[in-house]
């Protein structure tokens, strides 16, 4: 159904990936709205200044171990 939308309005469907991928780029991306579960979300700065998200309280200590 959705595709006969789409076709019909000639707007090309994208994968997950691919919308994710342009939301991040255009900065429209937030990651907190995504996530709906008890685990937590961090967001980290790596030493060269690198914005990444991680899933859980390991990541992120290894991610500081690491920097």
């Amino acid at each position: 159904m959705i595709n006969n939308v789409f076709f019909r309005l000639n707007i090309l469907p994208k994968t997950i990936s691919q919308s994710l991928k342009e939301a991040i780029m255009n900065g429209t991306f937030e990651y907190n709205s995504l996530s709906n579960n008890q685990y937590k979300s961090v967001r980290h700065i790596t030493w060269d200044n690198r914005e990444v998200y991680l899933r859980s309280s390991y990541e992120e200590d290894y991610a500081n171990y690491l920097d």
